[in-house]
């Protein structure tokens, strides 16, 4: 019985830790609309199964590294509260990995959706 705890007190820790940084953090908000409206996008253009298990892992991808920079962003303010240039850097790095990989998911849903849109615009000609 013991072990099933656990891994329900797990669960509820890391839903504790989503729902603390949705609530505070406004780079999760924005991902997480953006990543809602992409999937009923989705569902609209009727995207294959695959096709939409890559959107859900560029999704995944996304929200998972904004959520380890946030937590690291709190981590390092914990750490020092005046000016650092190191813990500038270390900030400025792991807010360049979300842009990096928002930049790559962005492309890989154009590389999805174009194609899907431009025969529904064709289709309404």
């Amino acid at each position: 019985m013991k072990h099933k705890n656990s891994i329900i007190s797990s669960f509820k820790v890391a839903l504790k830790g989503l729902k603390i940084a949705f609530i505070s953090e406004k780079n999760i908000k924005i991902h997480s609309i953006i990543a809602l409206l992409t999937l009923i996008l989705s569902f609209i253009c009727q995207l294959s199964t695959i096709e939409i298990a890559i959107i859900l892992l560029c999704i995944g991808i996304v929200i998972s590294l904004e959520l380890i920079n946030t937590a690291l962003e709190s981590f390092l303010n914990l750490y020092s509260t005046q000016y650092n240039s190191t813990i500038k850097n270390i900030k400025d790095i792991a807010a360049a990995s979300v842009l990096f990989i928002s930049t790559i998911a962005f492309t890989i849903g154009c590389v999805i959706f174009i194609p899907k849109c431009l025969k529904y615009i064709e289709l309404w000609k």
